[in-house]
This record gives structure tokens, sequence and C-alpha cells, in this order.
């Protein structure tokens, strides 16, 4: 069976989810799952009369990206486990964690320079408006992000998936004269086709023995050298709700949603009113001698017509919509529905200030936020999206040679710690704590002989994402420094003591003179 029947088969199953899911993306941001047989940019929206459902979304999306990826704090660390910890002196293990952190910064350096955040904030964008999200990490360490629409999937009893398949369209200019040749297409046919590409499937698998095979399919046959089995996922695919025996999860506008239908069935009906309100229908009585003519005339002209006492014109007046009582009381429904609605997307917060950089205390608050309007899936989020997508990572720079391994002896021994919410603000709160410490010591006679100041310092640098390496003064440097201040010590107190002997000498050669 090809990988095309079992895309077709596995999407056939899931064709309500993905109607929920096309309403959700409606009501909240459409380009995440268009309606079925969109054709992008060129089809409007006429059906959302409310911005409530894409300002609390984006808002909510930006909260979660700021809390999880902190773009001045480090949201990962390599540690020593807790049996390095127990077997290693502390000069050792002290090394260790230099070393560790020196491969903290490299792999925190490389993602950086791949721009992942951007792609991180769509993933989001897919977890919150469809329940899930697919992202691939390819060769060139680029994100790319796949629509609900566009793969399938089956999780197993633990709710991680057994197989994920995905479909993506290549053009011919990206397809080789074998591959074609083999899928038995040609290029001239392709270019004629509609789109001018072809659609393409690809097959992750996890095996029994833990590996993950993939393969890839075009026009129902195998690409040649698509094959690979991988010991890491390449693929990052996290769930915002999932419920046990299904393999798609629940959004967070799923369970907002009654609210956004009503919002934006009340702003309908408000808009449409304002526009019945805003028309102008002059009524004229036929006895006022008035003609319909008059009233389309230029400013100025004089019109001829009955006129009372009060200087009104007779037989002249304007329709009215009079349901002032009916609107007021549509706004003020929607007015409290759209409260909640700010309130559950987090669009009242005022913890996060409209700055580029913003503090530890900020991100802090934001996060503790998430945690309360999320009910504890922030937490879950943040593990299922960064452990994956750092182990993948991780093992494609060992593997194309741009970071060293660890050594098989100790690569089991460390720990790799995803901090999310306060937690990942921890070093910063370390250092708070290594201040005050000092402080408090300090005050004590001899205290500050008690602590290592060095190991101090390094802590301190790590904290603020500086490299010790550059900034920290190496054993070697420290001996050497203490060496020439010893000598230094010791030629100031030789020149004391000649100038002392000296002086002893002249005051014995004049006493022996005035004898």
């Amino acid at each position: 069976m090809s990988i095309k029947t079992d895309f077709d088969t596995a999407n056939s199953r899931r064709a309500g989810h993905l109607s929920k899911a096309r309403e959700c993306a409606a009501l909240s941001i459409p380009d995440v799952l268009p309606m079925s047989g969109s054709q992008g940019a060129n089809d409007a929206n006429p059906g959302v009369f409310s911005s409530m459902g894409p300002t609390g979304t984006r808002n909510l999306t930006g909260k979660l990206l700021l809390a999880l990826y902190p773009p001045a704090f480090p949201w990962f660390g390599f540690r020593p486990g807790a049996r390095l910890q127990s077997e290693l002196s502390p000069e050792l293990l002290a090394r260790m964690e230099s070393y560790l952190y020196a491969r903290e910064l490299l792999v925190r350096l490389k993602m950086d320079r791949t721009g992942f955040r951007a792609k991180m904030r769509r993933m989001l964008e897919h977890l919150l408006v469809a329940g899930d999200a697919l992202a691939h990490l390819t060769r060139t360490y680029a994100l790319q992000v796949h629509r609900l629409d566009q793969w399938v999937c089956q999780r197993g009893v633990d709710g991680k998936p057994l197989w994920v398949i995905y479909r993506e369209k290549a053009a011919e200019e990206e397809l080789s004269d074998e591959v074609l040749s083999v899928a038995g297409l040609k290029r001239e046919d392709i270019r004629k086709s509609q789109d001018q590409r072809v659609e393409m499937y690809t097959r992750i698998r996890r095996t029994p023995e833990g590996q993950w095979e993939t393969t890839q399919e075009l026009n129902e046959k195998d690409i040649p050298g698509s094959r690979s089995v991988e010991p890491v996922c390449p693929f990052v695919s996290p769930g915002y709700v999932e419920i046990e025996g299904e393999d798609y999860s629940r959004s967070f506008i799923e369970e907002v949603i009654g609210d956004l239908r009503a919002s934006n069935g009340l702003w309908f009906q408000l808009t449409v009113g304002a526009a019945i309100a805003a028309k102008d229908h002059p009524v004229i009585d036929p006895t006022s001698g008035l003609k319909a003519r008059d009233l389309q005339q230029p400013s100025g002209t004089v019109l001829y017509g009955r006129v009372t006492a009060d200087g009104r014109v007779a037989g002249l007046a304007h329709t009215r919509v009079d349901k002032n009582a009916d609107f007021t009381f549509v706004l003020a429904s929607v007015q409290a529905i759209d409260a909640r609605l700010d309130k559950a997307m987090l669009v009242i917060s005022g913890s996060q200030r409209d700055a580029e950089r913003v503090t530890a205390q900020e991100v802090m608050q934001v996060s503790g936020e998430l945690e309360g309007a999320l009910a504890g899936v922030y937490s879950e989020i943040a593990e299922e999206l960064q452990r994956p997508f750092l182990t993948r990572f991780v093992y494609q720079m060992e593997a194309d040679g741009l970071l060293p391994p660890l050594p098989p002896a100790i690569r089991d021994a460390v720990d790799v710690e995803i901090v999310t919410g306060m937690a990942a603000l921890s070093r910063q709160i370390n250092v708070q704590a290594l201040q005050a410490a000092v402080e408090s010591i300090a005050r004590l006679p001899g205290g500050l002989r008690r602590v290592d100041i060095d190991r101090m310092a390094l802590d301190i640098l790590r904290a603020y994402n500086l490299d010790d390496r550059v900034y920290a003064k190496s054993d070697e440097e420290l001996a050497a420094e203490q060496e020439a201040e010893d000598n230094r010590q010791l030629r100031a107190a030789a020149g004391q003591q000649t100038v002392q002997s000296a002086g002893k000498i002249a005051e014995t050669a004049a006493a022996q003179n005035a004898a």
C-alpha cells in the first residue's frame, strides 16, 4: 500500500475534526487552517465581524513565545547528573560545568542564527487554534511548519506518535531527472499543470527498536535514496490538550469558541443595525409642495414649500430607527462576552511592556499568568515543544560535526534541563541569592575566607549569558598573576631591608666617628 493511500485513508477518518478546526481558525487566525477549497490570499473571510479572536490569539501567542523562548535568557542547560556530582572532586566538577556551559553556548549560538523563534511563533499559533502542530527540522536547520490539513498521524497508548505522514508540493526545479524518471513524470507535464507542482509524501515511522524510519514517495513511487533510519525523531509534534485514545488534540480556541461565536454574531447584528441607522431617507408629504428633485439641488438653491410658524419645513421628515434600547442591550451583552475573552486570552494583562527587551521580572510575571490562565497546560506544552526540538538540534549538530559528541562514559550522566515558567529564570534568581549571601557573609569576621569567590564569579557570568572563557581568568593566568605579585612583594621587602641595613650602617659609622 502506498504512502498516499495511507494518507487519504487517515485523512478521511478525521473529517469532523478538520471541520471543527477550520471553524476555530475562521474565528481567530484564518491562515492557520483555511477553508476547504480555499485559494489562499484570493479568498475573503466575510463571515467575521469581530477582531476579538485574532487579537486575543496573537496576544496569547506572543506571551507564550516570550515565556518559552525568552530572547535574553537561556531556556535550556546542560548539567552534571547526580552520579557525576557524587563521583567528581570539586575541581573536576567545576571543569565539567565549564565544559558543559561552553557546549550550551555553541548550541544556543547556532539556534539563534537559524531564526527559529519566528517559526516557533507559527507553531504556537497552530497549537492554540488547531490543537496540534507539526514541524520538521530540515538538514539546513530550518524549521518547516506544516498545516493540519497537510499531515496525518497515529498515536500510541503513550500519546506519542507511532507514525506521521505529511504532504507537500514540490516544483519540478526541485526534482532531479532520476527522481522524475523513477516516478514516471515529465517536466513538461508538470509545467502544464495548474499550479506547476507535484505532490510528494513523506512518512516517518517509529520502529519496534525505537528508531525513526523516514521514506518519501512521488507519484506513488519510492524516491531513490530517501530512506533513512535515525535514533532521534526529525519532527516536533506537540498537542494542546491530548485526549486518551485519540490521535488529535483539542485546541484553546475550541475551549472558548462559544464566546467567540456569540461575540461574532452580536457584532454582526450591531454592524447591520449601525448600517441601517446610518441611512438617510427623506420623506416628503405630497401636499407640502416639495418635490424629490428639490432635495437634490445644490446647496443655496431656493426651494418653495410650506413653512410652519416656528420656521420648520412642513411635510418633510427623515426615517429613523427607533431601536436604541434594543441596541444598548446588545452592546452591553457583547461587551460582557468580550471582557471574558479578554481575560481568557490575557489581553487585559499589563505585566508585559511594549518594548524590544523585557526584564526578568516581567518574564516571570508572564509565565505565572500563563500557568494560571491555561490551567497547567502551559508546562505540558513547554515540555513537548522544547525538549524534542533541542534533542533533535543537538543530535544534528553532532552528526554534522558542529558539536563534539559527549564521551560515552558520561553521556548518560549529563542532565539536559528544560526550564520553563518561573524556573526558566533560575540563574537570575541564583545571582540575587549569591549577592545576598555574600553581603551577609561579609558582615561576619573572616566570613569571606570560607567562600569560593571564583566559583561564585563564574556562576554570575553564566547567569548573564557571558562566556566565562572570555571574561574569567584561567587558573594559569591567576597563578601567573599571583607569582608576579609575590615577586613584587619580595622585591619590595628586599628593598626595604636594604634601606634599613644601610641606615644602621650609617648610624654605626657616625657613632664611631663621634667617639
